[in-house]
Parts: structure tokens; C-alpha cells; sequence
């Protein structure tokens, strides 16, 4: 075996034990002993970090001590979108909502997973779902602008871009989102730019 080949065992054998140390040091029962916020943003971290096995396996840890802890949830349902386990991914964030009527994390959730599945219809209700329970979010504002411009409805789309305009005249992504709309020929196939972050950072 070559150093870099033991090298990198021997990386992935002392990450193994820095998760098993994390792990083995939390109490078995009592969620006030539990700082379940610190193990959380060591997920993250690992996801970061692209460690998604160890990302799931931190999740479930916390959803074993404390199951409302919907963070954990949404974020191991990311893990299970970026898996392809659409299904697996969208019984969590349905869960989250059903729990917990729009919860911004699990909303936003089922928008991505309807958009990379390709659904629209799923992506468009959830979208407008999230804003009867937060109704100034630019962020929700400008996915449904941009999923009514996928959707090839450019008339829709502008209303909800001038809707993000009206409380934020400076919001540089719906001005250029105007703008692509102000360009485009709807007689004609238009390839837009979807640049939505959609799994890269997945929370």
C-alpha cells in the first residue's frame, strides 16, 4: 500500500472515531442534559463537509432524544433528497408540516424536491403554501416567480416579481428576473437560468 492510500485510511479511521467520541458522549436519556443545538451545527458542519453518513447518523441521534426537533428532520430529508429517496425525503418534510403548519425549513423542502423531481404543480402549491404562512418572504416570492417562469406563466411571474418590488425596490434578483422577462419571446422556447442552490447547501 502506497502512503497516500494508508494516509487516507488512517483519515477516515480517526474521523470515524471523532463521530463515535461525539456520540458516545451524550447522555442516553434526559434532553436537558443534552446541548442537541451543538450537535446539530456539528451536522451541518459535516455536511458542509460532504460527510452525509455522518450527517444522517447525527440527525437520528437527535430525533431519537427529542422526535419535534424538526431542524434534524428537514435536514436528514435533504439527505434522503440527495439520495434520489424522493419518497423517504417528501413523508419527512410532510410530517414536519403536518406537525407544525408551515414550517419554513420542511416548506421550503418540499418546493425543491417538487422542482428537482420535475413536478411544478407540487413545487407552485407549496410555494404558494409557505406564503398564507409567511406572506412578505421574498425568498418564497421569488421561488414561485421563478417556478411560474418555468411554468411558461410570464404574466403570473411578473406580478410576483413587482409584488417582491413593491416592499423591496432593490431586490437584485427579482430586478433581474424583470428584466429576463421584459426579454424573452413566449413564442419561443426559452431556456431560463434556475439557479436556486438546491441541494448544494441542503438546509
Amino acid at each position: 500500500m502506497n502512503k497516500t492510500g494508508a494516509y487516507s485510511i488512517l483519515k477516515g479511521f480517526l474521523w470515524f472515531l471523532s463521530l463515535q467520541l461525539i456520540l458516545s458522549n451524550l447522555p442516553a436519556t434526559g434532553q436537558e442534559q443534552i446541548n442537541l443545538d451543538s450537535l446539530y451545527f456539528k451536522a451541518r458542519d459535516f455536511s458542509r463537509q460532504q460527510k452525509f453518513d455522518s450527517v444522517k447518523i447525527i440527525c437520528r441521534k437527535i430525533l431519537s432524544v427529542d422526535t419535534h426537533y424538526y431542524d434534524a428532520s428537514v435536514l436528514l430529508g435533504r439527505m434522503k433528497a440527495r439520495e434520489q429517496q424522493t419518497d423517504s425525503a417528501s413523508a419527512i418534510y410532510e410530517e414536519v408540516i403536518s406537525e407544525k403548519p408551515g414550517y419554513w425549513d420542511a416548506v421550503d423542502g418540499m418546493i425543491d424536491l417538487g422542482i428537482a423531481m420535475g413536478d411544478l404543480d407540487t413545487a407552485f402549491y407549496f410555494s404558494k403554501y409557505g406564503l398564507t404562512y409567511h406572506p412578505n418572504d421574498e425568498y418564497f416570492l421569488l421561488k414561485k416567480a421563478r417556478i411560474q417562469m418555468l411554468m411558461e406563466d410570464y404574466d403570473g411571474s411578473q406580478r410576483t416579481i413587482l409584488q417582491i418590488l413593491d416592499r423591496n425596490s432593490s431586490n437584485e434578483k427579482a430586478l433581474a428576473l424583470l428584466d429576463q422577462i421584459k426579454h424573452v419571446n413566449i413564442l419561443n422556447y426559452v431556456a431560463l437560468d434556475y439557479d436556486f442552490e438546491y441541494f448544494r447547501v441542503p438546509w
